[in-house]
């Protein structure tokens, strides 16, 4: 799903508070993202952070900090 210029996971699970930030796996076990929110007025759908987005991010923040 896109939201401007960003890319997120939609997933059918709510997202109640204290949820952001936790895992969201395949039906295989791999990482689909990390939970970001629940998408505005979609009751019982949230949005994830996309693992690849995740460990782009991640790559920069190793790299920036050598």
């Amino acid at each position: 799903r896109r939201v401007g210029p960003r890319t997120f996971v939609q997933v059918t699970i709510p997202c109640n508070p204290g949820m952001a930030g936790a895992p969201v796996f395949t039906g295989d076990g791999s990482l689909a993202g990390i939970l970001f929110g629940q998408a505005e007025g979609m009751e019982k759908t949230s949005i994830a952070i996309p693992a690849t987005v995740l460990k782009q991010a991640t790559e920069r923040m190793i790299e920036k900090a050598r």
